[in-house]
């Protein structure tokens, strides 16, 4: 009954906690007040999104060494679902009583959102290869018994976001108990449907939904690429940490590459759009799909499309590289991407310089405390960085970032016209295959 608990649902983690701490979580939840906060607000909205992926989260299933399936270090023996949609807190409650009166519920609580519930049940038999059947077999269950439970909810890389709920039920003896001969029944009922309507279903699904590509000019006022700094800022720029990510792509996307380049971009504009529509990923790379050196056949292209947005709504997860950015320019200030580059270098010079020495001083007032005379050489050791270094910092002031001279960076001449910024940071792009992703994370980025 172990599982993995992660800060939020973008960062994996390896702290692990087990299922009388999560019950206590979820009674006392330290984040219950942007909890409280969430489920007054409109439900999916850009608020709603935001506060919901920067809550902690479980893996119900299990503990894992990474994000995805072949990554599953032991099962917990629990199975996780949920049932959305209510209308109204009181049917959420009647329906809670309702499950730990009828079944053997092991965990069951109202939903991060407020709108729902979730709940656990303890399952014995279960493996890697049958956990889906399982899972699919108890979903029909509850179904036949009135209760619309959520298909995405399954999956055994599913994340489950904390929630808070001071009334959480729970029974650790409880165990669901299957039904071999329906069991058996229910499987060989899934593969005789699947041999006669397997290719007809999966065309019409592939079609339902996705069949009207939205104009440029119309997805370019629903969608985001990049990550907006959302502040006011006086003067040409400003200094504040935030996470971020631009979605770029080679001016000629060459054959053999387009998966890969299309699977980070649909990651990519989950990331930046967490309310974003499966129609408006296939239009975008629609577009996009144009500029490759070997047009992907729509056909494919509607069914990756199915495919990687499925997985990413189903388990969470969210595979790209973000960086922390620093340096956030004034819409406002006529600079050019040139003369922002040469100003961003040197701000980011001043500030590698300042870390530099606070960690000097820091090591210092440390080794003072203790009685230690501190040299050159003791300092070079625990830092790890070089005597000269140490020297060149020695208790010098840190810069003041407002007191730098931008002018010869102002007068720093603008690149070749012809040049795209695509173009540009084309050779910058490298592919990690391992993660199925490219790393956008350039380090001298600046708006």
């Amino acid at each position: 009954m172990i599982f993995n608990k992660y800060n939020n649902c973008r960062q994996f983690s390896n702290e692990k906690i087990n299922l009388e701490e999560l019950i206590t979580t979820i009674k006392q939840n330290p984040h219950k007040l942007e909890i409280t906060r969430l489920r007054n607000i409109a439900y999916k909205s850009t608020e709603y999104d935001k506060i919901k992926l920067l809550l902690p989260v479980v893996t119900p299933h299990g503990t894992f060494v990474n994000s995805k399936k072949d990554g599953i270090s032991t099962l917990s023996g629990y199975m996780y679902f949920d049932i959305d949609g209510f209308k109204n807190s009181q049917d959420v409650n009647q329906t809670i009583k309702k499950l730990s009166d009828s079944f053997p519920v092991s965990l069951i609580c109202r939903s991060v959102g407020g709108r729902g519930l979730a709940f656990l049940l303890k399952v014995s038999g279960v493996t890697i290869e049958n956990f889906d059947s399982i899972h699919a077999f108890i979903r029909h269950d509850f179904k036949n018994n009135g209760y619309k439970i959520d298909d995405a909810a399954g999956g055994l890389v599913r994340k489950w976001i904390i929630t808070y709920d001071p009334e959480v039920i729970c029974n650790y003896d409880n165990e669901y108990i299957i039904d071999q001969t329906a069991y058996d029944k229910f499987i060989e009922g899934r593969k005789t449907t699947g041999k006669k309507a397997g290719k007809r279903n999966a065309d019409s699904e592939l079609n339902s939904d996705l069949d009207e590509i939205i104009p440029f000019s119309a997805l370019c006022k629903l969608i985001k690429t990049e990550s907006e700094f959302d502040k006011e800022i006086e003067g040409d720029f400003t200094i504040e940490e935030m996470e971020y990510y631009k979605i770029i792509y080679p001016a000629i996307i060459k054959d053999g590459n387009k998966h890969r380049t299309y699977i980070r971009i649909i990651n990519a504009l989950y990331y930046l759009n967490p309310t974003i529509t499966q129609q408006q990923i296939l239009s975008y790379l629609f577009y996009i799909n144009t500029t490759a050196e070997a047009k992907m056949p729509m056909s494919k292209l509607k069914l990756l499309v199915k495919n990687i947005c499925g997985r990413i709504e189903q388990t969470k997860d969210i595979l790209i590289k973000i960086r922390l950015k620093k340096i956030h320019f004034n819409k406002d200030s006529n600079l050019t991407k040139t003369q922002k580059q040469s100003m961003a270098g040197k701000i980011n010079g001043a500030l590698k310089s300042n870390k530099t020495k606070e960690a000097i001083q820091q090591a210092i007032a440390e080794m003072e405390a203790d009685n230690i005379k501190p040299t050159r050489k003791n300092i070079a050791e625990i830092l790890g960085i070089s005597q000269k270094t140490v020297q060149r910092n020695w208790k010098k002031e840190l810069t003041d970032i407002s007191t730098l001279d931008f002018t010869s960076c102002k007068q720093t001449k603008m690149m070749n016209n012809n040049l795209t910024e695509v173009d540009y940071y084309e050779d910058y792009i490298t592919e990690d295959i391992q993660e199925n992703f490219i790393d956008d994370d350039f380090d001298f980025w600046a708006d």
